[in-house]
């Protein structure tokens, strides 16, 4: 069987687009689960399970929102305690328990079952397209830089995920990011602090939506310095693979890479 490409694999752990390239790596559990406390849906976004992970970062927006935990945990943090008592919206913060312990416990138990999925493809030496090219979007495997990634997840998250052609989830960060500056005025803040009018600068932020920034930043950060390390990966694998089917002699078994 040829193993750089061919339609016919049983387990497949890689699949590409022109809008992105969707694959299964061993992961560590503990860190999805922990993307998933810091952000419900963030975990299921690094598995590559855009729709799933989506939902539940929109109901972690409407839940937290609604609740006012954001609020309740920036007062907390400052020691007004009986301000953050009052703050919260019970009614709404009891809906929130069940579908964040549900969004850290499947993304761990999804996190195990892919890495059991791509050991057997490995194994099997599935097929791997490097270039899909389509009218609207074209997409390629190649060696990228993963701090490149991290700097344009730095300055505005998504655009580390563009940078890699990972389109759905670059392009949901970057909106989630917008709506976050926007919603805690962020950019009236910086203006007025910039101008030296501290006072002002704290009065306009809204802690409700500007506790969501952190986890959006760290997420888009680190998916796109993983994803890239693992696509260079993927690039050195599928190029060994031809250059031993077409120019290595017969004789001669190709190592598997131990890294």
């Amino acid at each position: 069987m040829a193993n750089t490409y061919s339609k016919k694999v049983r387990r497949p752990y890689v699949h590409i687009s022109s809008f992105l390239v969707n694959q299964f790596h061993i992961r560590n559990p503990w860190v999805t689960a922990f993307w998933s406390l810091a952000f419900p849906g963030a975990g299921h976004m690094m598995l590559c399970k855009y729709f799933t992970g989506a939902m539940l970062m929109l109901w972690e927006f409407f839940i937290n929102v609604h609740s006012k935990l954001n609020s309740a945990i920036m007062l907390s943090m400052t020691g007004r305690f009986e301000e953050a008592k009052s703050v919260l919206e019970t009614k709404w913060f009891f809906l929130y328990m069940g579908v964040y312990l549900f969004a850290m416990w499947d993304s761990y138990r999804l996190t195990i079952d892919m890495n059991k999925l791509y050991l057997v493809a490995d194994r099997e030496d599935a097929s791997i397209l490097p270039v899909k090219i389509s009218p609207l979007e074209s997409n390629y495997l190649g060696i990228r830089n993963p701090w490149s990634g991290v700097v344009w997840s730095s300055i505005t998250p998504g655009l580390g995920q563009i940078y890699l052609n990972r389109l759905p989830s670059g392009f949901y960060l970057l909106i989630c990011f917008v709506v976050c500056v926007y919603e805690s005025h962020l950019g009236n803040a910086f203006l007025f602090t910039m101008m030296g009018h501290f006072g002002m600068a704290r009065s306009v932020l809204d802690s409700e939506w500007l506790l969501f920034l952190p986890s959006i930043y760290g997420l888009a950060a680190y998916d796109a310095y993983v994803l890239i390390k693992e696509l260079n990966k993927l690039f050195k694998t599928e190029q060994s693979r031809f250059l031993s089917e077409n120019y290595g002699a017969q004789t001669f078994v190709m190592p598997k890479s131990t890294s």
